[in-house]
């Protein structure tokens, strides 16, 4: 039986003109559109990082909010070939792979293929590639790789018809083609914040929300491991916060203060949800930003 997260995206319907989104820890996040669309991007649903590097700590600090065997989704997407991000335990254990699409870079794709995804299931994404299903596209973007292990990251547009328009900048480091990167104006941009692995930092993270005049933001840093690299600085918003910040969007409400991550990386149009909804991550609904 799917796990209760699962079965409350199954069960909710997102008003017309509407996005839902659920925050899964790390840059992994749930998306789903009016006609029942669903898409995961990121989705590190295990600890296999525990072991990847000596000197640092890696273990999961968060709960797994979905099991792999429970996740079923349409659309599986991610942004490049790091564990954290293209995770093999976590593909190794689906057990719908039959019937979700994955998308990613080529590395990520060798990765799937490597794990048992069927090729027919498999679908190769570059910066401005276009995927379409149902109401729901998914553009991939330019973004900067951060280290020398994996040249191939991107960033992605997610948008309905007459809803809004998200854009995920995944792993990037700063460059002058980010501010181009979305093709667009998006209504909300979630950014990575991690200066310390080679990352936006918290300075150029705000920076791309103050470009992008997006509102609201979103970033959640890295949230799950315990990043000690590049001073206290750098991991400053890799390590606040003990547990995924469950909120909602709420619609009409603008935010007044300045483009700099809050707690958990929220603005103020970010609200919590309380009770059982607390535990089971980020769940948003959000709708297009009105004309400014």
């Amino acid at each position: 039986m799917a796990s209760g997260l699962m079965q409350d995206i199954h069960a909710f319907r997102p008003p017309s003109g509407t996005l839902a989104v659920w925050w899964l820890g790390q840059m992994g996040y749930v998306f789903k559109s009016p006609e029942g669309a669903t898409l995961g991007v990121d989705l590190y649903l295990t600890d296999s990082c525990a072991t990847l590097e000596a000197d640092l700590d890696l273990r999961r600090r968060k709960p797994v909010l979905i099991e792999p065997e429970d996740l079923d989704l349409h659309l599986f997407a991610c942004t490049h070939n790091h564990q954290d991000h293209t995770d093999p335990a976590t593909l190794r254990r689906l057990t719908r792979r039959h019937t979700m699409r994955f998308l990613g870079p080529p590395p990520s794709c060798a990765l799937f293929r490597a794990e048992g995804i069927p090729e027919d299931r498999i679908t190769v994404m570059w910066p401005d590639a276009e995927f379409r299903f149902h109401d729901l596209a998914l553009r991939a973007t330019f973004a900067l790789p951060t280290d020398s292990t994996d040249f191939n990251h991107l960033g992605y547009v997610i948008r309905i018809g007459d809803g809004p328009t998200i854009y995920l900048t995944g792993d990037t480091a700063w460059h002058p083609l980010l501010a181009e990167a979305p093709r667009c104006r998006p209504d909300v941009l979630i950014t990575c914040v991690n200066g310390g692995f080679g990352n936006l930092n918290h300075w150029e993270a705000a920076g791309r929300v103050h470009h992008a005049r997006a509102d609201p933001a979103l970033s959640p840093g890295r949230g799950l491991h315990n990043h000690r690299r590049g001073g206290r600085a750098g991991c400053r918003a890799s390590t606040q916060g003990r547990h995924p910040l469950p909120l909602r969007f709420v619609p009409g409400q603008r935010s007044r203060s300045a483009p700099v991550p809050r707690r958990a990386g929220c603005a103020r149009p970010w609200r919590p949800l309380s009770g059982a909804r607390a535990r089971q991550g980020l769940a948003l609904s959000v709708n297009r930003t009105p004309a400014r």
